[in-house]
């Protein structure tokens, strides 16, 4: 039996104990992820938050993310400076979606 996800759904239903892993902001922009991507597939897709909390990680910016990924290129860098820089370098190792206060990557 198949049950299609809608939004309210999709944010209602998020596990009590996964509450502080996402912002809301960043659940609505998964929820609008996946959707594109069931989409782009045809194909169906389980809704499993928890492998969507340890395939996804929120970081208040590209920066901090890069920084976790590869300290030593990024320590140096302010956000004025490096933060666009940090955003392609993402892009071209995962999945990025940017947020109005951050962003979440597919983890790598």
């Amino acid at each position: 039996m198949i049950t299609k996800i809608t939004k309210s759904m999709f944010l209602n239903e998020w596990p009590e104990s996964r509450k502080d892993q996402f912002s809301h902001e960043a659940l609505c922009a998964l929820f609008e992820y996946y959707d594109e991507l069931f989409e782009d597939l045809g194909e169906e897709i389980e809704y499993d938050p928890i492998a969507i909390c340890c395939e996804w990680a929120e970081y208040e910016s590209a920066l901090e993310a890069a920084r976790e990924y590869e300290p030593k290129g990024w320590q140096s860098m302010t956000e004025e400076d490096g933060n666009e820089s940090a955003l392609n370098y993402l892009r071209d190792r995962t999945q990025l979606i940017e947020l109005e206060e951050g962003v979440l990557i597919q983890q790598f």
